[in-house]
């Protein structure tokens, strides 16, 4: 498995320190706050992905989705574990991690993966390449086990605010990025993203219904020429 080892070690122990998902925002966002009678009960999912090249190209692209959905069986089995300071156990949830992204990324197995896929090896010129470059990481990084986008704002207020636990802007902080786009222009996530200090650009979601991947492409790259 291939990923940038020492920026995933610096995220990771931000995470240790903050106790993602057992601070006290997290605990009261779990067990207080809910949308449609659901409430949170997967995650916290750390950052998605960093390519091994990540740091070694024109563009640290860093790739913001909204939500970490679908990850229970994978992450929640050791997620206690790594973060009541077992830290052991933080190599496991790396692989954990970074073996799924892989597979969905290469095989294209959600629409959100896919189109990323191909719009990403089409800017690259090739798979290998676009993977190893980019970063990919969410707004949110828990969910209340639904895939639709019915996250609470209160959620969101805890998770992306700078001045709450903003795991986002922690992240982007350790990434040092040269682009960040933001894979939504609702205005729910991207209210916190506002004044942030790289060159950031709000996109249409790849999943959108409509979204070609030839729109999803042109928008990344008429960005990355700026």
């Amino acid at each position: 498995m291939k990923y940038h080892k020492e920026i995933l070690e610096d995220i990771y122990n931000m995470y240790h320190n903050e106790r993602i998902g057992y601070n006290a925002r997290c605990s009261d966002c779990k067990l207080g706050l809910s949308n449609k009678n659901k409430k949170i009960v997967q995650g916290p999912v750390p950052i998605f992905h960093v390519g091994e090249n990540y740091l070694n190209n024109d563009f640290r692209l860093v790739l913001i989705g909204k939500v970490a959905y679908g990850w229970a069986d994978e992450v929640n089995l050791l997620w206690e574990k790594t973060f009541l300071n077992e830290e052991n156990k933080i190599d496991d949830i790396k692989n954990i991690v970074e073996n799924r992204v892989q597979e969905l990324f290469y095989q294209g197995i959600t629409k959100y993966f896919k189109n990323l896929r191909d719009s990403l090896t089409s800017i690259f010129g090739n798979i290998d390449v676009a993977f190893d470059n980019i970063a990919i990481t969410n707004y949110v990084h828990c969910n209340n086990g639904s895939v639709a986008d019915n996250i609470s704002q209160k959620t969101i207020n805890y998770c992306a605010n700078k001045n709450q636990n903003g795991f986002i802007h922690k992240e982007l902080e350790i990434l040092k990025p040269s682009h960040v786009i933001s894979l939504t222009p609702d205005w729910k996530y991207t209210r916190y993203m506002q004044n942030i200090e790289w060159n950031y650009k709000e996109i249409y979601h790849p999943s959108k219904p409509g979204r070609s991947k030839e729109s999803l492409t042109r928008d990344i790259e008429n960005f990355l020429k700026k």
